[in-house]
């Protein structure tokens, strides 16, 4: 039977972990799924910042008619279908399709 060796105590440096980050940065950009969606969150948050206010106002408006409609239940089939088009609606104007290309 053998017993695994115990680890050693390696000391790690600065540069050790700074070449480790770097080098995990250049793996996570070159995959191409990871790449596209590291794109799309960089846009949407510039998007965010842009527009903070009406954001901030369009995050509230739909937590109150989502929160209200699970109040008062039978409002949650109506609200939903209405705030997913409206999400998509301003989505598309923040981000027009033809801008995309």
């Amino acid at each position: 039977m053998s017993v695994a060796p115990t680890p050693t105590n390696r000391k790690l440096s600065l540069t050790d972990v700074n070449q480790s980050l770097l080098r995990g940065w250049e793996v996570f950009r070159s995959m191409p799924a990871v790449s596209l969606a590291f794109g799309a969150v960089v846009a949407s948050v510039h998007a965010v910042l842009r527009h903070l206010i009406m954001s901030i106002a369009w995050g509230l408006l739909l937590r109150v008619s989502i929160v209200s409609s699970i109040l008062l239940l039978p409002l949650l089939a109506v609200v939903l279908p209405v705030m997913s088009y409206a999400s998509f609606a301003f989505y598309q104007r923040v981000f027009p399709p033809n801008e995309l290309i």
